[in-house]
C-alpha cells in the first residue's frame, strides 16, 4: 500500500495542465527560427491552472515540430494584423526556454 501511494504521487507531480483560455488581443508577436510566440492577456477557464514552470508567463508559443504549426502560426499572424482577439487550448510548455504556455488549437473572435 505505501508503495502505491509513493507511485501515485510521484506522477502526480508529472501532471500537465492543459485547457482553453479566456479571449485576448494580441500584445506581440515574436517570431524566430525555433518558435512563433504571442504575448497575449489570458487566464484558463473552468478552473484549469497553467503548468506550474510556464504560468507566470503572459506569453503563448508553438514550435515547428508540432503539429497544425503552419495553420496556428499563420492564425496568429492574421489575428494580429486584423486586430481580433484569440483564445488557445494550451497543454504544457514551449518556446523560448519552454516558459510559455504551448499552443494545441486556437480560436479567432470578434
Amino acid at each position: 500500500m505505501k508503495i502505491l501511494i509513493c507511485i501515485t504521487l510521484i506522477f502526480a507531480t508529472f501532471t500537465v495542465s492543459a485547457g482553453k483560455t479566456s479571449s485576448s488581443k494580441i500584445k506581440q508577436l515574436y517570431v524566430n527560427g525555433s518558435w512563433v510566440m504571442a504575448e497575449v492577456d489570458i487566464t484558463m477557464l473552468n478552473g484549469n491552472n497553467f503548468p506550474e514552470q510556464c504560468a507566470s508567463s503572459s506569453w503563448v508559443a508553438i514550435t515547428p515540430s508540432e503539429p497544425g504549426y503552419e495553420i496556428i502560426t499563420s492564425t496568429l499572424m492574421l489575428a494580429y494584423a486584423a486586430n481580433k482577439s484569440v483564445s488557445f487550448y494550451v497543454t504544457g510548455c514551449s518556446g523560448q526556454n519552454k516558459s510559455s504556455k504551448r499552443i494545441t488549437s486556437i480560436w479567432v473572435n470578434d
